[in-house]
């Protein structure tokens, strides 16, 4: 029955004439329409009519119809949605409240059972309902104007309400939608956002990696759409909010799922980005904060023979770190000014720290490799396929021993390295005006090189 109402979709949206679309549109739902507005005025006056299975049941076929035609007519179905938004919107929160009544009466148990599952599921398409129209449609502005501040109210309301067991997964998936359809118009929303969904999911999915799946997975892919797309906002969080969010950032890029730890260190990536073209107070104070920390961490997960995932997206995050000490970016000290020599800079400082962070955790490798892999990471991190190449190379030897062939293949990174730098200063002296006068050679370096 879907697949016909669908086809039929297909073939109203080729209707160029709106007028006749909608009307065409009207036609098909008829029969669904007729259904909702009796089942929704009977339910208006007796929630308890919504304990009969069989008027559950309509209710729900008739929301996968609209779903069905909405994924094909697209924006054209605003006319049927409009006809529907207040009674789904009004079912929403009503919805919520039965289901915790029934979980408060009968437990945890009761989430399984067939009468609450219904009611769960009439929740469930209503938000995907909302959300196929969301990203189907072309007219946002109407969707700004008139659907997204009662929707976000009524989704928001009911989440921080529900009785976490019972909160509905996909609320997160239509707020990431929310986001990337409607980019800085969310930003002053988003503290909101941030109060109902943070911490309540937070308490569901941090006790370990297993525990509500479905919330973790969509929350992670929330948090990477407000950063790609409301990044301001983030900064107007207040300090606790946005280390929490710093955290939940490390604990998502190690994580165990694939999926999860590849938004983890997006999420890481993205944030990194956009801190280095923000305003230089802020990024300072985040740098002297964060820069240690989410590198230690990276190298942690990077080097942990346990952990299989991630391994492109933790040399990105890595050579990005590096990249932004090397040119400059970071304009602050990494370092404690009172505890460091006077002669110490940011690159110096890198270089000793991941230099000791590494003997520390690998005590059995000799020094000199620890030396030349921090000079790679250092000399590669702008060419990224040469990076990864290094970094590779560094993790097998974390698992090989160090015999009488390391020096050899110490001197053979340290000539590659040096043939390097020799190349692009060739390369530079080449260019009028590309190197100092003072850095010029003399008549016998120009010789060689």
């Amino acid at each position: 029955m879907q697949i016909f109402y669908k086809a039929v979709g297909s073939m109203i949206s080729s209707e160029i004439n709106k007028q006749a679309q909608g009307h065409l549109l009207t036609k098909l739902m008829r029969i669904p329409n007729t259904d909702w507005h009796e089942i929704s005025m009977i339910a208006k006056s007796d929630l308890n009519a919504l304990h009969d299975v069989q008027r559950v049941k309509i209710l729900d076929n008739v929301l996968k119809t609209n779903i069905s035609v909405c994924s094909s007519v697209g924006s054209g179905f605003i006319s049927q949605l409009n006809n529907i938004y207040a009674s789904i919107l009004l079912l929403y929160g009503s919805l919520g409240v039965m289901i915790n009544e029934q979980v408060t009466e009968l437990g945890p148990i009761a989430i399984k059972m067939p009468k609450v599952c219904g009611l769960r599921s009439i929740k469930k398409d209503i938000l995907k309902l909302v959300n196929t129209y969301i990203e189907g449609t072309t007219d946002l502005d109407y969707v700004k104007e008139n659907m997204m501040l009662p929707f976000l109210g009524t989704i928001l309301s009911d989440y921080r309400s529900t009785i976490k067991i019972a909160r509905e997964p996909y609320v997160l998936e239509v707020i990431a939608t929310l986001v990337n359809k409607l980019y800085t118009f969310l930003i002053p929303l988003i503290p909101n956002i941030f109060d109902v969904t943070f911490e309540p999911t937070l308490d569901m999915i941090t006790n370990d990696f297993t525990e509500y799946p479905d919330h973790r997975e969509r929350f992670y892919y929330m948090l990477y759409a407000i950063n790609c797309h409301c990044f301001p906002a983030l900064l107007n969080l207040a300090p606790s909010q946005f280390k929490l969010f710093i955290d939940i950032t490390i604990w998502g890029f190690k994580h165990t799922s694939h999926d999860i730890a590849d938004v983890g260190l997006n999420i890481c990536k993205e944030l990194i980005k956009n801190m280095s073209s923000a305003d230089p107070i802020i990024a300072g104070a985040f740098y002297q904060s964060y820069f240690l920390n989410i590198l230690q961490e990276v190298l942690c997960v990077l080097t942990d023979s346990d952990h299989k995932n991630g391994f492109k997206g933790q040399t990105e995050v890595l050579a990005l770190l590096f990249n932004l000490v090397k040119n400059n970016t970071v304009k602050v000290p990494l370092y404690d000014t009172n505890s460091q020599a006077t002669d110490i800079n940011n690159v110096k400082f890198l270089e000793e720290y991941v230099m000791m962070l590494l003997s520390n955790a690998f005590p059995h490798l000799q020094i000199g490799q620890i030396i030349v892999f921090v000079h790679a990471m250092l000399e590669y991190n702008d060419s990224l396929p040469k990076f990864k190449l290094e970094v590779r190379d560094f993790l097998i030897q974390l698992n090989e021993f160090a015999g009488e062939n390391t020096e050899l293949y110490l001197e053979e990174k340290e000539a590659e390295m040096e043939e390097k730098r020799r190349q692009e200063r060739k390369a530079a002296l080449s260019i009028p005006g590309m190197v100092k006068p003072s850095e010029l050679p003399s008549v016998e370096e120009d010789k060689v090189v």
